[in-house]
């Protein structure tokens, strides 16, 4: 019922925006920009300790919020990592390139804020700069309530965007994240005489879904690129289709693990950072993720080495530390100047609490209340391998729409995609967990297009000369 006040209350309400959190002059940002930004916090109506740190960003040539341009609220996963990477790193308008040590305003002129507003949530409490209450155990539902009451609060600040088309989109364990949020704002539109969040579809990038047979599906993924010889891979299905736990089945993952240890998890063939400021380790499973496999995290004898601080496997997040972490840049974003940021909270990581039976009802539930659904893979990406998650896909037999084919730009085959009822996956080729921090062009055109009802690009008509 509470939240069934807010709602009409917003709805009713006068104009209003939270001048307040309106950033003026954000460091290592041109002093000229066609566009708005704001960030602050959101409290949440249930809670008096908690609160989720926002940016938001409006369309390129808009420089109020108030426009009739797509509201498109970004979650990154972990869980227990910042949101704030979509911002600097992958789909935000400046951003830090792989590598890259310090912020100094390189523009992405691939930005998805050159055709929507962009909202980014850290979440859930207590992940970057947004505060929290000592205890950071959270579950999948836990996280979903608390992001629908940030978004309470939000469009209470914001009202004249609640009526704009809305979008969730994200990544990683977002896989999760992202239906069951959209699941469960359909839900609640559904008290209501007419929906009032105004939600189109949802969009996720490698996402994790199914926890079923993901362990097989990795393994064949390295098999396949052959990072793994022939005798592993055998002695893998020999000792561990039974039992994952077996002294025997450990045995073989822990050699996986020590002949990949410096493979990067997140796209094979991309740089593994292997500085000080971290630890590498094998990728088996991605173990700091939880539920990848979950009968594997709690085993002794599965070798795991540990992590520094936030650090994630072979990729580099000093530049964003470094950054965020700088005291303009926190006045600039009206945070808690004491806040230490952190890319990964690994202590809600490590206390979070699955769901073992992943997202796919949330996905169908979308599905079956005519909400659009697109779910992307980078086809590099051994964290959460398209080959897993195009498992789940095709075990709910939607049926084809529309068949497999390239997709261009230019003369390029830039991936893959197939539309089945009521759901379309795409591959992009040769990148891996983060889509469009790797592949700028690539995630701006599969987005902007899937958003527009508008097919990929099929190949160039113009003739190409040897």
């Amino acid at each position: 019922m509470k939240n069934l006040l807010i709602l009409f209350a917003i709805i009713y309400c006068c104009s209003a925006v939270i001048e307040t959190d309106f950033v003026s002059n954000l460091p290592g940002y041109p002093s000229q920009l066609n566009f708005s930004m704001y960030s602050g916090l959101l409290s949440l109506p249930d809670s008096n300790s908690k609160q989720i740190h926002y940016v938001l960003l409006t369309k390129a040539g808009e420089k109020t919020p108030f426009n009739d341009a797509p509201l498109i609220l970004w979650l990154n996963g972990g869980p227990g990592c910042s949101s704030l990477d979509g911002w600097l790193i992958e789909n935000g308008p400046f951003i830090l390139e792989d590598g890259q040590k310090e912020f100094n305003g390189t523009y992405n002129i691939w930005s998805w804020n050159q055709f929507a507003n962009i909202l980014y949530f850290e979440a859930p409490a207590g992940v970057g700069f947004s505060p929290a209450s000592s205890d950071t155990t959270y579950n999948d539902s836990i996280t979903t309530r608390d992001n629908y009451n940030a978004l309470l609060t939000f469009f209470s600040g914001f009202p004249e965007l609640l009526g704009n088309d809305f979008w969730i989109s994200g990544e990683s364990y977002a896989g999760i994240y992202v239906p069951f949020l959209g699941a469960y704002i359909d839900d609640q539109n559904k008290l209501l005489a007419a929906p009032v969040i105004n939600l189109q579809g949802i969009m996720v990038g490698n996402g994790v879904a199914s926890w079923t047979n993901n362990l097989f599906t990795q393994v064949d993924f390295y098999y396949g690129h052959y990072l793994i010889p022939s005798d592993v891979y055998s002695a893998f299905y020999q000792y561990c289709s039974q039992s994952t736990t077996s002294a025997s089945c450990t045995t073989v993952l822990n050699q996986i693990n020590d002949l990949t240890s410096l493979v990067n998890p997140y796209d094979i063939y991309r740089y593994c950072y292997t500085d000080d400021t971290r630890s590498p380790r094998g990728w088996l499973f991605n173990q700091w993720l939880p539920g990848v496999n979950y009968e594997l995290r709690e085993t002794e004898n599965f070798k795991i080495q540990g992590l520094k601080g936030s650090d994630v496997p072979c990729l580099y997040s000093a530049g964003v530390n470094q950054y965020l972490n700088r005291a303009d840049v926190k006045k600039a974003l009206h945070v808690n100047p004491d806040t230490e940021f952190v890319f990964c909270n690994l202590t809600i990581n490590s206390n979070y609490v699955i769901s073992p039976e992943g997202s796919v009802s949330k996905y169908q539930q979308l599905m079956q209340n005519n909400y659009k659904v697109l779910i992307y893979s980078g086809d590099t990406d051994a964290a959460v391998p398209y080959t897993s998650t195009l498992n789940w896909i095709e075990n709910l037999n939607l049926g084809v729409k529309e068949a497999w084919r390239p997709w261009y730009q230019g003369d390029q085959v830039s991936g893959f995609v197939q539309v089945y009822n009521g759901l379309t996956f795409v591959t992009v080729k040769g990148v891996g967990h983060q889509v469009p921090a790797w592949k700028h062009q690539e995630g701006y055109v599969l987005i902007y297009n899937f958003m527009r009802d508008l097919k990929l690009p099929s190949k160039n008509t113009k003739k190409v000369i040897a």
